[in-house]
């Protein structure tokens, strides 16, 4: 058996060599069979600022659903700020995605729009590497279509985070951050503001990772 690359099926695997084993459960273990190559959605933790304090962007209610209401964004503190780890079980070259539930919050006519910016940073969670203070971008925008026009039409819309951008790179274990603000659309914008709900990152998954080490201080 190969120690660098494994099928895993539902069947038991006859391995008797201890070594091998050892050797296989201590590394990153890619999953090369289709049938095992699966998907994480990870939701990002929402990092609370003054702004939020003052009730921007305003909490809203629906049921036992809190979301909060956006209208566009005109330089003001109606963003909301994201963070979390790239996880070691991502392959490490498919695009993830963020996605978001939102609603307009009254009633629309078919075909108005609405589109967001999601605004992204990485920052290395090892070395000595400056953070910096560059920001890429990727948008998204929603039409209103047949039979959801009513006020609280669930959408889901979904942004593609470029994995191989020049600026910010992904690279497992390191940081990802974001900040969420709604745009102007590219014509016909809905009359009421949008309301968000509910957010993840979607990752394409390949690994196992098992491996534990105590981290010390970079020196």
């Amino acid at each position: 058996m190969s120690t660098t690359t494994t099928n895993l099926s539902l069947v038991k695997p006859e391995i008797t060599d201890e070594t091998v084993v050892r050797t296989i459960f201590n590394s990153n273990m890619d999953l090369v069979d289709a049938a095992v190559v699966g998907q994480l959605n990870l939701r990002p933790a929402l990092i609370q600022k003054a702004s939020k304090f003052a009730g921007e962007p305003t909490e809203i209610y629906k049921g036992c659903n809190v979301g909060y209401s956006f209208p566009i964004w005109d330089s003001d503190d109606e963003e909301l700020y994201f963070r979390t780890r790239i996880p070691v079980r991502w392959d490490g070259t498919t695009d993830p995605q963020f996605g978001l539930v939102t609603t307009p919050l009254g009633v629309e006519d078919i075909g108005d729009k609405y589109k967001f910016q999601l605004e992204w940073q990485t920052t290395a969670g090892i070395g000595t590497s400056a953070m910096g203070d560059t920001t890429s971008n990727c948008v998204s925008e929603q039409t209103i279509i047949t039979g959801g026009t009513a006020a609280y039409s669930t959408y889901f819309i979904f942004f593609t985070i470029d994995a191989s951008d020049a600026t910010n790179p992904l690279v497992s274990g390191n940081m990802l951050q974001g900040r969420l603000r709604r745009i102007a659309a590219t014509a016909n914008d809905v009359t009421a503001e949008v309301g968000v709900w509910d957010w993840a990152v979607i990752w394409k998954t390949n690994k196992i990772y098992s491996t534990w080490s105590v981290h010390e201080n970079v020196s």
